[in-house]
């Protein structure tokens, strides 16, 4: 680079800073480069534009290209589902997003393919498209955890809150809209809201997602208790993930969620959580269930009668010790759409019931009894489509 092309010394570490900001992404560089271009070649200049990039993103004629490339980027992927990355700070876990997706219905599974497989294909083009950035590898170099470019997501962010799509609260004083269909709440958010001013806008909520407190759910704020609130009036919700929350036992209002797909319940590392009361059984929609709990996890019988129930994770944070209580449904038809079982120790009878659940694709249980082996092989012949299946007895793999 010719000298007088270079950047002024005077400004590298704040044009550092801004070029860091981009992450890469190429229309960003060209659009906030061609604007810096033009500014003095002043450190309190520049680091007033990038404590602001977001409002010059947002505003700025200059990166018209740019919003134009991220609103395009929609066109080969349902606008939904990069919208409500949005809402989410830090990493992204692929099969939490899969299933939520699921849940709102943004999903739909093509002949041959899971929902699962059909959100992987959208998520690989949102990667392609450096939408979206890997942020954790698996073990076979597959992502297992992405975030969003920290560009697009200044850009999306006000594309989320026009179209009144779903706003996230950090604990700043953002305005609450009464059209809002999706709320994501860090964990200084309850302090500032009162009640009343949620209930004006939770009748419209489809998902809540709550994050990074470990404030009892019931724990009043300043202005009076919020969560209950929120959970009562919100009859159309159909996501709802509190695992950043610590309760005892699942709310009761959680039970009047009649039309829920999506609940995920406990603080990961935690061992709070100990039961999940009879209201659950009301959850006949639900999908998914997801808990962070204590290993003496009391489960209502009404789980294994849930027809709809697809996903079933529980983790108790001890490696081979499954939650105990889960019984073999009553009738044939109880969980027979069930894909994934995780966490749960099982007893002769739901061994048995296992064969029964012919479309389960990743299993991973605690035999209560080695005697059970024999009977398992023969359920886990009937399970053409099972991709994981790790089985623990006596707390060692079996």
């Amino acid at each position: 680079m010719e000298a007088e092309n270079a950047c002024p010394p005077e400004v590298k570490d704040e044009a550092h800073l801004i070029v860091k900001k981009c992450g890469g992404l190429p229309l960003a560089i060209v659009a906030i480069g061609a604007m810096m271009s033009k500014k003095d070649s002043n450190a309190r200049v520049w680091e007033q534009v990038h404590r602001c990039l977001e409002w010059e993103l947002n505003n700025r004629s200059n990166f018209e290209l740019v919003r134009g490339e991220l609103v395009r980027g929609f066109a080969a992927s349902p606008e939904a589902l990069f919208l409500i990355l949005l809402l989410i700070p830090g990493g992204l876990q692929h099969f939490t997003f899969a299933r939520q997706w699921t849940a709102e219905g943004f999903i739909e599974g093509r002949p041959g393919m899971t929902e699962e497989e059909v959100t992987e294909e959208y998520f690989k083009d949102l990667f392609d498209r450096n939408l979206i950035l890997v942020g954790r590898t698996g073990t076979s170099g597959q992502a297992r955890e992405c975030r969003v470019h920290d560009v697009v997501r200044a850009l999306g962010v006000s594309l989320s809150e026009r179209e009144k799509f779903g706003v996230f609260h950090d604990g700043q004083n953002q305005k609450l809209e009464a059209e809002t269909r999706r709320v994501s709440m860090s964990s200084s958010t309850s302090c500032i809201y009162k009640p009343m001013d949620l209930l004006r806008f939770i009748s419209c909520l489809r998902t809540i997602l709550k994050f990074f407190t470990r404030r009892d759910i019931q724990t009043e704020s300043k202005h009076g208790p919020v969560m209950p609130g929120l959970l009562c009036g919100s009859r159309y919700l159909r996501v709802l993930d509190l695992q950043g929350m610590e309760f005892k036992r699942m709310p009761e209002e959680v039970g009047q969620l009649i039309l829920l797909r999506y609940l995920a319940l406990g603080r990961s590392g935690s061992d709070e959580l100990i039961e999940v009361t009879e209201a659950a059984a009301n959850l006949t929609h639900l999908q998914t269930l997801h808990l962070n709990c204590n290993k003496d996890l009391i489960l209502l019988s009404g789980i294994s009668n849930m027809e709809a129930l697809t996903c079933l994770k529980i983790f108790t944070g001890t490696n081979g010790i499954g939650v105990r209580g889960l019984k073999a449904p009553e009738r044939t038809g109880g969980l027979i759409y069930l894909q994934i079982l995780k966490g749960v120790a099982v007893d002769s009878m739901f061994v048995r019931y296992l064969a029964n659940l012919t479309k389960l694709r990743s299993l991973m249980i605690e035999l209560l009894s080695e005697e059970d082996g024999e009977t398992l092989c023969a359920s886990i012949q009937e399970m053409k489509s099972m991709h994981s299946l790790c089985i623990y007895c006596q707390g060692g793999l079996w």
